[in-house]
């Protein structure tokens, strides 16, 4: 499970190292169980129905794990079969999460709701409108952070709190991603998650994001004006999410600032970069890292 941590997310990585020591390793394991399904439709060199029939047996596989199987017959007969040792990794994963879903009485739906949007990433890459793409955000981001607040524990009394909360700071993440991946979304998976109600306020369409990162600069006068409104109100959506913070149990609520705030800082680096999101990625180095860290523990509320 920790290649997952290795191999991606650093900044989830940094995070998870301020988790308590009691639950570190179940966030690990539900971070690996996410990623599975995010690699498969994530593979650019991978035909959609190729994708469509690896995600089929994998959903499948761990839809019969989490229901108390322990074998499933159909993962080995796809004639597309990964390596044994990923088959075992997997299966390791996928139970080890059953054990987490039991242990903390995380619902069914909300890893429902995960699959059904690693799904649309093979049959939806325009969206028309914002309320749209938080239907897909739902499932990618904040159901995960959903499932991360149960692990980390509330009181009961703070539920509603704790999830309306949890599902901005997924969404806040998730746009995040977005804005940071403008450029490497569009010419490696032919995605764009700019919606058109958002774009149309700067007379811009889809058609000047693909004329932009096809190096055509000039079709895109308002870019800026654009990314600096996205950045603002994704900046809202974590300033609302930080406060219910305080609603978590004590021990994880370090980790989850220091998470807000390393993802918050990949729009700092869009802001220093002069908002240009259409020719390279934004990924924050290891020093914007560390010092985002060093920001985050000076701010520390907690």
């Amino acid at each position: 499970m920790q290649k997952y941590i290795n191999n991606h997310g650093t900044s989830y990585r940094l995070a998870n190292y301020f988790f308590p020591q009691d639950i570190k390793e179940e966030v690990i394991g539900l971070y690996a169980f996410v990623r599975i399904p995010d690699d498969i439709v994530d593979s650019n060199k991978t035909p959609n129905k190729e994708k469509r029939e690896q995600l089929d047996v994998l959903v499948s596989q761990a839809n019969h794990i989490l229901q108390g199987n322990r074998k499933h017959k159909e993962w080995k007969e796809k004639k597309w079969r990964e390596r044994e040792e990923t088959e075992n990794e997997r299966n390791n994963i996928c139970f080890f999460v059953r054990e987490i879903v039991n242990k903390y009485e995380i619902p069914q739906e909300w890893i429902t709701a995960f699959f059904d949007a690693m799904y649309k990433d093979l049959e939806v890459n325009r969206y028309t409108t914002y309320q749209e793409l938080q239907g897909y955000m739902y499932g990618s981001a904040e159901v995960v952070w959903l499932m991360m607040s149960n692990i980390i524990g509330y009181n009961q009394w703070d539920k509603k709190e704790v999830i309306r909360t949890a599902s901005l700071l997924g969404e806040a993440m998730q746009y995040t991603n977005f804005l940071r991946d403008v450029y490497e979304d569009y010419i490696e998976y032919n995605r764009i998650y700019m919606p058109i109600d958002r774009l149309e306020k700067y007379w811009l369409d889809h058609q000047d994001i693909i004329n932009l990162c096809n190096g055509q600069k000039e079709s895109f006068a308002n870019r800026t004006l654009f990314i600096k409104a996205q950045i603002a109100l994704t900046r809202k959506l974590y300033a609302e999410a930080n406060t219910g913070i305080k609603h978590l149990n004590s021990e994880g609520q370090k980790a989850v600032w220091y998470a807000s705030q390393l993802y918050e800082a990949i729009l700092d680096k869009i802001e220093s970069k002069s908002y240009d999101v259409f020719t390279t990625d934004m990924h924050t180095t290891r020093w914007e890292k560390a010092k985002a860290l060093y920001t985050a523990r000076r701010k520390q509320p907690f």
